[in-house]
């Protein structure tokens, strides 16, 4: 038997109530963002999630 494992992850923004979720969904990746008054969802192929975790690099790189 295959433990179950948890992909979810919940980050809390510096507005107080706003959140991102991220997830797997199917062989793709969920991407949520919970704002005051609504909200986004989209999914991202592998490459495309490859690509928003190099451009936050890059951003993260710059300001170090």
């Amino acid at each position: 038997m295959t433990a179950a494992v948890e992909l979810n992850t919940r980050i809390e923004t510096t507005e107080h109530g706003e959140c991102v979720f991220i997830d797997q969904f199917d062989d793709d990746i969920w991407l949520s963002l919970q704002v005051r008054g609504g909200s986004a969802r989209c999914t991202l192929t592998k490459d495309q999630a490859r690509e928003m975790i190099a451009a936050i690099q890059r951003v993260l790189d710059h300001n170090a």
